[in-house]
């Protein structure tokens, strides 16, 4: 039995030994510094008594933390060196502090001593005479802890400092802790425990076990709205779905979170993960709100600007911009430009309804014959001219092909609101032309308009025209004549037999005709009739507008309001836009296209770029309305606030639109409003 006690006690001393107190005493020579002074005469407060050679003293006011006052009591002070007598130890009356009082020396070395805890580190000091210091030192007493992670293999942190990993017992044994309060982390695989302990010289056990179970990664599933958000987790950056999903595996813990957007407030917090599913969804508070401007007839296509920028043309639908001050201009043809300071609140509509004010009167121009009128040099129309002007400063001119132009200076003013002035007619230009054949009495025709029978000698206007000479049994003779102010241009012809052609062979080369045609000529097969706006290379085919116009919903109101999606979204084809509108059972719902169909199976409403071409380009299309002048009606100038249809349908963000061009400033773009009438024009396309 002795052995066997002998036997244990030998087992059990080394962990006795490994849990015993290390008592030290540490005196923090950096927190010395001097103490308040009295403000007048430079000494403590509470007179300081020289020692027994009237030398001045120094006091010291010592707080010893985690020390009781009757430890504190039990100190003595060891001084290093000699020449200096300590005067005063005592116990201070409050807290756990020691009064010393000693002969002030540049150099003073001590050191505190402890029957039980030992002898403090020593220290040296500058004292000076009559002065008063503070100084800090500590009882640090250390204990060794035992840690149970209740698996082996864990890994143990003390205050975020790791110490090691517990043994097949599921233990760590820690040396050296400070008495008090710790924070201990146990870590096996992704599970994580945390719990804060309380050393004493009786505890120094614990338990902080891992919940093993936990250890598998798990799901995490975060919804965000707005669905473009950027999620970050732990400084990764993950970016939503089309539904605003993020969906991703992570092992348990603690993560932390930013969700970001723009024009919304930003969300950043934590989430852990314990074991199961996280699924969450999260809705940033949005920092913008929403500017809408309602439909209204003057309203109708002025231009909007939000900070110096274009946002689009009225009526505007709920444009997104960022909570604040945000400074608003409206300009609009013929008004005044109206500018507003608003205020965007977030999550709320900001309704735009601003007065325009009149910047025009309507004008009549009339130079009392047939001309082109123009306005600061930018065509109005031919004479007579009835339409809106803005106010200010007017050089009006009266253009005539191979006339002299005529101008007129005016300025207009608010008053009276109608106004009408007579224009100076352009003067002709003229040149001489003397025409000869061989034989005589041909007929000759400039531009196709007879002007008599050779010999002649004839005034012509200036410019360009088509010389034609024709005789009964004779070739026409064609040529191209430039007529020079002043000039005169002698032309002497011989006209050709024509040769008689069999039936037969005039049978033979008969077909389609190869007749070449330019951008503005008028075109006539017998079976449709237009003016040419494009031709390809050869000049034998190409494209041409119709002679008339009509206004026209894109799509009925009720056919708008179903949402429905037609296909029609080439943008440069036209003819297959119209041939999927009209191949619809419910193709009478759509009258912008019933009505070119109308015309023929081979006319259609242009796509947008036909559009274009046809508007947009000012050779094009001066050249269609010079002919559209005597063959039908003319196209609408640029600089009017009036719209076409294209055929070109437009899907963005669940809104139905159709592209069309705005002849104001030449722009295209979509209308959200489909079934306008009586606003929106049609015209007509067909090839050739």
């Amino acid at each position: 039995m002795k052995q066997l006690i002998i036997l244990l006690l030998s087992i059990i001393a080394p962990v006795v030994v490994m849990a015993q107190q290390q008592r030290s005493i540490e005196i923090d020579a950096q927190s010395f510094a001097p103490v308040q002074q009295g403000a007048l005469t430079g000494v403590a407060i509470d007179k300081i008594q020289p020692d027994h050679s009237k030398r001045p003293c120094a006091r010291i006011k010592m707080r010893i933390n985690r020390m009781s006052r009757a430890d504190i009591d039990q100190l003595s002070v060891k001084i290093v060196g000699g020449n200096i007598a300590l005067m005063r130890r005592e116990v201070a009356t409050e807290g756990n502090g020691l009064i010393l009082e000693m002969t002030a020396k540049e150099q003073t070395r001590f050191y505190l001593h402890h029957d039980k805890y030992g002898d403090s580190n020593e220290v040296t000091l500058n004292l000076e005479g009559n002065k008063e210091y503070r100084l800090e030192a500590e009882l640090r007493i250390q204990q060794s802890i035992i840690i149970n992670g209740g698996v082996e293999g864990a890994e143990i942190y003390l205050d975020g400092e790791y110490k090691g990993i517990t043994n097949s017992a599921s233990e760590l044994t820690v040396e050296g802790i400070t008495m008090g309060s710790h924070k201990v982390r146990v870590v096996h695989g992704s599970a994580v425990t945390e719990s804060d302990i309380d050393v004493t010289t009786t505890s120094i056990h614990f338990r902080v076990e891992v919940n093993t179970a936990q250890s598998q990664p798990q799901w995490v599933v975060l919804q965000v709205e707005p669905k473009e958000a950027t999620v970050t987790i732990d400084k990764k950056m993950y970016i939503p779905d089309t539904q605003g999903i993020v969906e991703l595996l992570l092992p348990n813990g603690t993560y932390s979170y930013t969700i970001s957007a723009k024009d919304y407030y930003t969300e950043s917090s934590t989430f852990v993960v314990a074991g199961t599913k996280l699924q969450s969804s999260i809705s940033l508070r949005p920092a913008h709100g929403w500017l809408y401007t309602p439909e209204s007839e003057i309203l109708h296509g002025a231009a909007v600007f939000v900070d110096d920028e274009n946002i689009g043309t009225a009526p505007i639908k709920e444009y997104k911009l960022a909570s604040g001050q945000h400074r608003v201009r409206v300009i609009q043809k013929y008004y005044e430009v109206y500018e507003q300071n608003i205020t965007i609140d977030d999550g709320v509509t900001f309704t735009l309804s601003p007065t325009l004010v009149a910047d025009y009167v309507n004008i009549t121009l009339d130079a009392g014959t047939s001309c082109d009128i123009y306005a600061n040099n930018q065509l109005l129309g031919p004479s007579p001219w009835s339409g809106k002007l803005s106010l200010g400063s007017y050089i009006f001119e009266t253009r005539k092909e191979g006339h002299s132009s005529m101008q007129l200076s005016q300025t207009l003013t608010r008053e009276p609101m109608n106004q009408q002035f007579t224009l100076p007619a352009p003067t002709p230009i003229y040149g001489t032309i003397t025409v000869r054949s061989t034989p005589s009495l041909a007929h000759v025709l400039i531009n196709g308009k007879e002007i008599g029978t050779t010999p002649l000698t004839e005034n012509v206007l200036i410019g360009k025209h088509k010389l034609s000479i024709v005789a009964d049994g004779y070739t026409t003779y064609e040529k191209e004549i430039v007529v020079a102010k002043g000039g005169s241009e002698e032309i002497s012809v011989s006209l050709k037999v024509k040769s008689i052609v069999p039936v037969a062979q005039a049978s033979s080369t008969s077909g389609k005709s190869t007749k070449v045609y330019k951008v503005g000529d008028y075109y006539d097969d017998g079976t449709k009739q237009g003016v040419v706006f494009y031709v390809d290379a050869t000049g034998q085919h190409g494209k041409i507008v119709s002679l008339d116009q009509v206004e026209k919903q894109w799509c009925s109101r009720a056919q708008h309001k179903r949402r429905v999606v037609t296909g029609a979204s080439s943008m440069s084809d036209g003819k297959a836009n119209t041939d999927k509108v009209m191949s619809r059972s419910d193709s009478a719902e759509y009258p912008a296209f019933v009505w070119c169909r109308a015309k023929g199976k081979d006319w259609y409403l242009p796509a947008r770029d036909e559009l274009k071409l046809l508007l947009l380009d000012r050779s094009v299309h001066e050249a269609v309305n010079r002919t559209l002048k005597w063959r039908g009606v003319r196209l609408i100038d640029i600089g009017e606030s009036k719209w076409y249809w294209s055929s070109t349908e437009y899907e963005e963000n669940k809104k139905i639109r159709a592209w069309g061009v705005y002849m104001n400033d030449g722009s295209t773009t979509f209308n959200n409003l489909k079934y306008h009438d009586g606003i929106v024009s049609v015209r007509a396309v067909s090839a050739f």
